[in-house]
């Protein structure tokens, strides 16, 4: 595997999202079906609130406010400041209480006690974490601030939807980043900040301390069809969600979207 060594990243990966914070938030207003799949893992296998929940690298703090909303003691930590001061404008809009929306660096030590949250999304920083070395210590802070039991949710981007990208807007650039994604890494020039697009057997091996409760593709069969959903009335769109989840969950179409969600939870050796 290469080893991607590069100290501008991580305030590159800062500026993007500081200069994409609204964009950010609408993108799962756009993307409809990524957005109700990954709402339907997180309700399916996180605790009964109320419970201490970390969403790191949470962005605007789509998930983060869901959550709150719902009655957990939810912390938002994320990269960029634009996206925190989004998140805490956003809370005092829908009347819901962060316990902490704080600026945080996911190269870093979590900064949380040992077996200490019952639940930690981290559903942006891993792609974004392109030195596999702090990846795989991201996922070790993971496990070490959960309590026995926990549940972790973490997504990764996909060749797949890297290539798919290229197919639409950079047909030019197909060679190029083929290469480049031998090694799962991009080309920034291209429009993203510098992420790694992981393979399905890259994610079960990275994820592998936890035991896994659920992996899937979020966009279904959808993809870049998402605009379809955008009006589509409710009794219709769920019967597309139910179709899609049974779709996303079968192995053999991991890899056929943009995103991998995985859900695991950390043994209890006590039970």
């Amino acid at each position: 595997m290469m080893t991607f060594n590069d100290p501008d990243n991580i305030p590159r990966v800062c500026r993007y999202y500081n200069d994409t914070v609204q964009e950010e938030w609408e993108r799962l207003e756009k993307n409809r079906m990524e957005y109700a799949i990954s709402s339907f893992i997180l309700n399916k296998y996180l605790p009964s609130p109320p419970g201490q929940i970390a969403d790191i690298g949470g962005g605007p703090g789509r998930y983060a406010l869901d959550l709150a909303a719902a009655g957990y003691h939810v912390h938002l930590l994320d990269l960029s400041p634009g996206n925190i001061a989004f998140a805490r404008t956003k809370a005092v809009e829908r009347g819901v209480a962060l316990q902490q929306a704080t600026v945080f660096d996911a190269s870093q030590p979590f900064p949380y006690p040992d077996n200490h949250l019952d639940a930690l999304l981290m559903m942006g920083p891993l792609y974004h974490l392109v030195n596999p070395d702090l990846r795989q210590k991201a996922v070790g802070e993971a496990f070490r601030v959960l309590k026995p039991g926990g549940v972790v949710f973490t997504s990764f981007c996909t060749m797949f939807g890297a290539l798919q990208a290229v197919l639409m807007y950079n047909p030019q650039g197909l060679e190029q980043e083929w290469a480049t994604m031998q090694h799962g890494i991009n080309n920034h020039q291209l429009g993203f900040t510098t992420a790694w697009f992981a393979r399905p057997e890259e994610v079960i091996l990275l994820m592998e301390p936890f035991e896994t409760l659920a992996i899937l593709n979020t966009e279904g069969f959808s993809n870049n069809q998402q605009e379809v959903y955008r009006n589509m009335e409710p009794d219709l769109f769920q019967k597309f969600l139910e179709r899609n989840l049974e779709f996303a969950l079968s192995p053999y179409t991991l890899g056929a979207g943009n995103h991998i969600l995985f859900a695991g939870r950390k043994p209890d050796a006590s039970k």
